[in-house]
């Protein structure tokens, strides 16, 4: 009986040191993940690889290159506005402790509805993985957990932006559409040299815009147009800073749609050249049964126009739908520069 027992003993002062050994490396050896210290991103421009898993497969790849341009699964150009919208997320996102009995019921909704949202150096080494679930009913917070090196913390949190009260985990899409570039001209000021806004229909509202270090010439395309010799140097100056960036609703894949645009009415063709030589041109075209005119809720007229436009860029053969309010600032007529006068609106029937 004694030998049973030391057998006994000797098996139970073997588990417990494997035990201990286990705890020590996961305590110890293994890294921890520190909430306090991972839980927001602290350089965006430290981030070059992005990934986005949804629990129905889709993947989402983001990889940036040396010239800062972000790609879309290697081959297509992203939509750098819809990333950094996301990373400024990352960098404002904050954290509370759940109540560990609600630690089971929590685990079980990541599992089923999260969105798996993963940064990545220049290096591949991985900044942080958030597991982003559903909102919390009637608070601004929704369920999470973060994730380092293939481990998930076995500690789920509370995730939420100081001043946002909608669902996080829409942040983060897994459809192509919406990571796709969507802009369709984009120039700083210092880098424009000429523009030209040309209108199929009323072409004495069309102009051609020069643009040097030391003057900006304006004139209209059709010759026997007087010169405007009062130019409102605020106006000018607006009207050019509103090509720094002007992007589209929506790109259109499906071809008897684009047969439909390319049959519409054309409206404007914009023309703009850099300094470095690149040039971006697009078309503006028509749609068909445009909408009526909006009020506001008291009956006003509104001060901008809704109306949606396709367009299309030659050099990239693709089409889009934006809406005239984005583009209403560069679609000015050629009396809009002239000093304290109310230009002429641009007929868009």
């Amino acid at each position: 009986m004694k030998r049973t027992d030391n057998k006994i003993n000797q098996y139970l002062f073997f588990a417990i040191m494997i035990i201990s050994v286990m705890v020590i490396f996961i305590y110890v050896v293994l890294p921890r993940i520190n909430t306090k210290n991972t839980i927001h991103l602290k350089n965006v421009k430290s981030v070059y690889y992005i990934t986005i898993d949804s629990k129905f497969g889709e993947k989402i790849h983001l990889k940036k290159d040396k010239f800062e341009k972000w790609w879309l699964n290697s081959n297509t150009e992203a939509n750098h506005d819809k990333i950094y919208e996301v990373l400024d997320w990352a960098m404002k996102i904050k954290s509370e402790p759940i109540n560990k009995k609600d630690r089971e019921k929590i685990i079980a909704s990541l599992q089923k509805f999260s969105v798996k949202f993963s940064l990545y150096d220049e290096d591949s080494q991985e900044i942080t993985t958030y597991h982003i679930g559903q909102k919390v009913l009637n608070q601004d917070f929704c369920y999470g957990i973060l994730e380092k090196n293939g481990r998930v913390d076995p500690n789920p949190i509370l995730l939420y932006i100081p001043g946002y009260s909608g669902e996080m985990k829409y942040f983060f899409p897994t459809s192509e559409m919406i990571w796709r570039n969507r802009t369709l001209i984009q120039a700083a000021y210092d880098d424009i040299k000429t523009i030209s806004v040309n209108y199929v229909d009323n072409p004495q509202f069309s102009f051609y815009i020069e643009k040097d270090e030391n003057y900006i010439k304006l004139k209209p395309v059709i010759d026997s147009i007087p010169l405007i010799t009062d130019i409102s140097q605020e106006k000018m100056m607006r009207y050019l800073l509103s090509y720094e960036r002007l992007s589209a609703e929506t790109e259109i894949l499906n071809d008897s749609l684009i047969q439909i645009i390319t049959k519409s009415p054309k409206y404007a063709e914009i023309q703009l050249a850099k300094l470095d030589k690149s040039a971006q041109t697009v078309w503006l075209y028509h749609m068909k049964n445009r909408r009526p005119e909006y009020l506001s809720p008291a009956g006003e007229e509104i001060p901008f126009d809704l109306e949606l436009l396709w367009a299309y860029r030659p050099d990239t053969k693709k089409y889009y739908m934006v809406q005239y309010h984005s583009f209403g600032p560069i679609l000015q007529t050629y009396s809009f520069f002239k000093s304290d006068t109310k230009p002429q609106e641009v007929s868009k029937k």
